[in-house]
């Protein structure tokens, strides 16, 4: 397991990473990687020597290129994507461009596909908002981050008081969604139970 503690000694394993947690059906090789992260080519070679290490990917030699696949079967995998995802990657990405609209959203989370492990290499990004704001401050607030994504970011958004309003309805979309896998962006469990009761909740 000591191992495992080298995942997070520099920055350039964390986007390496990140990258193959993020998109664990696509192939990368390694000028690639280089693109994407900004790094190196050496400290990119290192990080994919550590990440091969540990089992976390696998290479194949396709021609003269050789590709890298994260490793699914991985015991670890999930629980990491899971973290990467809540916290040092999409997660914490998403939290930081939703700061300055932050005292507008009561609860934010990603759900579908990725909140349950189930995504393709074409998934979108599903983002649920309950706040009063417009979509045009959402997205004008997400946009430099969403422009760095390998996959679409899809928003959906509810106003406050037309979320309360559907969810007494029994909206099917709304059931569902409440009661599927979550990533808390911002907020939590509580604060949503406390918004469909109609008691007033915070968006941290």
């Amino acid at each position: 397991m000591s191992s495992l503690f080298k995942l997070f000694a520099n920055p350039t394993l964390v986007e390496t990473l990140s990258l193959f947690l993020l998109n664990p059906e696509e192939e990368f090789y390694q000028s690639l990687l280089v693109r994407k992260t900004g790094k190196a080519l050496m400290q990119v070679q290192r990080a994919l020597k550590t990440l091969k290490e540990v089992g976390l990917i696998a290479s194949e030699h396709q021609g003269r290129m050789v590709y890298y696949k994260a490793v699914k079967t991985h015991p670890i995998f999930q629980d990491l994507k899971k973290m990467f995802l809540k916290t040092v990657s999409l997660g914490e990405g998403i939290r930081r461009a939703l700061l300055p609209i932050q005292n507008k959203i009561s609860i934010a989370f990603i759900f579908g596909s990725v909140a349950k492990d189930t995504e393709s290499l074409d998934s979108d990004i599903d983002l649920f908002i309950v706040g009063d704001l417009t979509l045009r401050e959402l997205i004008k607030s997400l946009s430099p981050f969403s422009k760095g994504l390998q996959r679409e970011l899809n928003p959906v958004i509810f106003e406050t008081l037309e979320f309360k309003k559907r969810v007494l309805e029994k909206d099917h979309f709304l059931v569902e969604v409440i009661g599927s896998p979550k990533l808390w962006i911002l907020g939590n469990e509580n604060d949503l139970k406390r918004l469909v009761k109609g008691r007033k909740t915070k968006g941290s």
